[in-house]
């Protein structure tokens, strides 16, 4: 399971930075602790992943939804 290893606040944003790598199957949002975000992509940043939210996510897993 892919972990948020760190979190960045960027603006309403907060990036994501996975333990892992981002799995390469077709995703359309991310849970957390239940709660399902759209995500947008950080295209400079390897395994990352930026969603409109507040909070700490350090340290939770993350499930990539169809």
């Amino acid at each position: 399971m892919v972990k948020v290893e760190k979190q960045l606040k960027a603006g309403d944003y907060i990036v994501l930075l996975f333990d892992s790598p981002i799995p390469h199957k077709k995703f359309s949002k991310l849970r957390i602790d239940g709660e399902e975000y759209k995500h947008d992509i950080v295209y400079d940043m390897r395994d990352a992943l930026g969603i409109r939210a507040t909070g700490n996510f350090e340290g939770k897993e993350v499930e990539f939804i169809t």
